[in-house]
């Protein structure tokens, strides 16, 4: 866990999921792409950070007319979703 999103709000996170879904709707032409952000509140217990925090979950699909189609559009969804989120958060 981050230090810095440990007070991060709710609005914070509709931020974030914005401007990933922004950039994500740059790239997607060409392919057919669903796509969720969930907000949640997680019981976070990892050595020294506990309690409830704050949780972005994104959900994802990727179709195409084939496996192969279909597979290399997911692959390059995963790649702009990473891109995006590392852009967002700064």
């Amino acid at each position: 866990m981050l230090r810095e999103f440990k007070e991060a709000t709710y609005h914070d996170y509709l931020e974030i999921a914005r401007a990933a879904s922004d950039h994500l709707e740059e790239r997607s032409e060409g392919h057919f792409w669903d796509l969720e952000h969930v907000h949640t509140l997680v019981d976070f217990k990892l050595d020294q950070h506990s309690g409830i925090v704050s949780s972005l979950q994104v959900w994802f699909h990727a179709s195409a007319t084939t496996l192969k189609a279909a597979t290399e559009s997911r692959e390059y969804l995963i790649q702009q979703l990473q891109e995006s989120l590392s852009s967002a958060i700064g």
